[in-house]
């Protein structure tokens, strides 16, 4: 075994063991995503295919999904796919199976640690391995994410994948030629991103397009080949389910969410879907007051994802690179301009849907592995008498001072924790109710209640309007029983910062 092999699992191996010492697993908020995607693993289980016991008021208004079960919609396939695996390992009992989900999420995290350090070693950047895991330790969004196994984990294995595998290509100095294998993988893992985050299709073709490659046209149709062929059987299900090949709920109200007409995620709790396209031409105004108010929210929450401190050094240090000439001159070609022109468009692309850190969780190892070997490069250039040990001490040291002087907070997100704690009680009560039931579906405002009761259920409408509406959309409702466990302005989602 070579030194580069030895010293990546030696590296992986300590923060394998050191993870869970900082971030054991804690209980889950009661109404998160995860529920959604356990319940469609669970009839994947059974052979029933994508389908899932939680149920959006607002995905009643389609024909093909005013059923209960009802067909995935609001989800990509991609993660429920993955949860197989903690729901065969669990073998369906609710407790094992989210003990199991942690553990998977631990992998997928271990995952992205090797494949970043493998990716630091090609580019001569070991002194940097030990601050850029040290980074990933101590950041509370990425540990959170992973505690309650949130799929932006695996999204972001896949996203730091396809940058390991494209970045040696942008630093080259001439187009490097393409085998049929690599454009094979590459159509693979851009069709994965869509599987998983259809919203993210673009960033693994930004890639693509700024690299040195000099892909035959047979190769480059292979890739698109396989692309397809991993796309198609989704895309063809929607096709003949909704009449859209890329159908999502979320085209219907994310743009609606958290409006002053739509406040927290009420639209989803309302009969009252409308494409993007027609909130602007009705109200134009409302989706510019969104777009500005998250735009604010994200690059005043930037040190909420990263420490102030560590983007006012890397701040220092571009500036410092800017007025130099010569080789360590950036360039829009350079792989830290690349990741941050990356992460400016994933904040512009969220700032008109969706105002959540969570969403840049996904670019996360990507930025802090680039901008750590890009100061690496700058560190190294004043210290080049310094053993390799002493300059990978040193900038450890660095990134665990920077965290010290401006700690990431999270009071949002802590607060959901503490909220989830407090939930175990009343989760555990309202099992109880459900247990004393008849069989069939209920009104719940807990995906937790429903995933664990077994039952089919629909999200706790706006009003008493509209849950009379449901029922004549569902008459199997009719009368179904409610089971609350959240004051009505709880949302979906945990708040934000």
């Amino acid at each position: 075994m070579g030194h580069n092999a030895k010293f990546l699992l030696l590296t992986v191996a300590l923060f394998a063991l050191a993870w869970p010492l900082f971030h054991p697993p804690l209980p889950h908020l009661t109404n998160s995503d995860l529920f959604t995607h356990l319940s469609v693993a669970r009839h994947l289980a059974a052979g029933e295919g994508f389908v899932t016991d939680i149920v959006y008021p607002l995905s009643l208004t389609f024909p093909f999904a005013a059923q209960i079960p009802q067909p995935l919609i609001h989800r990509q396939p991609g993660y429920p796919l993955l949860m197989l695996f903690p729901t065969w390992l669990g073998r369906g009992e609710p407790h094992a199976v989210l003990g199991a989900v942690y553990i998977f999420e631990v992998l997928l995290l271990l995952l992205v640690a090797a494949t970043g350090v493998r990716c630091a070693l090609k580019a001569g950047g070991e002194e940097i391995v030990p601050a850029w895991l040290l980074m990933l330790l101590l950041n509370p969004l990425l540990a959170i994410a992973t505690i309650w196994g949130q799929h932006e984990i695996a999204v972001a294995l896949l996203v730091t994948i396809i940058w390991c595998r494209w970045r040696s290509e942008l630093v080259h100095p001439v187009p490097i030629p393409v085998s049929a294998g690599r454009a094979a993988g590459d159509g693979g893992l851009a069709a994965a991103v869509i599987l998983l985050r259809l919203d993210l299709f673009w960033l693994p073709l930004l890639w693509w397009l700024t690299s040195r490659r000099r892909a035959q046209l047979r190769n480059i149709l292979l890739a698109i080949l396989v692309w397809l062929l991993v796309v198609a059987p989704w895309a063809i299900r929607n096709m003949r389910l909704t009449g859209q090949p890329f159908f999502t709920l979320q085209v219907y109200a994310e743009h609606l969410k958290e409006t002053p007409t739509w406040p927290g995620y009420s639209i989803y709790r309302s009969l009252s879907p409308e494409e993007f396209r027609d909130s602007a031409s009705r109200d134009f105004g409302m989706i510019l007051a969104k777009a500005r108010s998250g735009l604010r929210f994200f690059l005043t929450d930037l040190g909420r994802w990263l420490p102030w401190s560590f983007w006012i050094l890397c701040a220092l240090v571009g500036f410092n690179s800017w007025w130099r000439s010569g080789r360590h001159r950036l360039t829009w070609r350079s792989p830290p301009v690349l990741v941050l022109l990356s992460l400016i468009l994933v904040m512009v692309q969220y700032m008109f849907f969706s105002h959540s850190l969570r969403h840049l969780v996904v670019i996360l190892p990507v930025v802090t592995l680039e901008m750590g070997l890009w100061l690496q490069q700058q560190f190294k250039t004043i210290t080049l008498q310094w053993p390799t040990y002493r300059r990978s001490l040193v900038l450890t040291g660095i990134v665990l001072i920077l965290h010290l002087v401006t700690p990431i907070r999270l009071p949002g997100w802590q607060q959901a924790l503490r909220q989830a704690e407090i939930a175990t009680g009343d989760l555990t009560a309202a099992l109880g109710k459900t247990g004393s039931l008849p069989p069939g579906p209920i009104f719940c405002d807990s995906a937790a209640v429903i995933w664990h009761s077994g039952r089919a259920g629909v999200w706790a409408p706006l009003n008493e309007e509209v849950k009379q509406q449901i029922e004549q959309i569902l008459p199997e409702m009719e009368g179904a029983p409610t089971i609350s466990i959240h004051p009505p302005e709880v949302s979906i989602l945990p708040p934000e910062e």
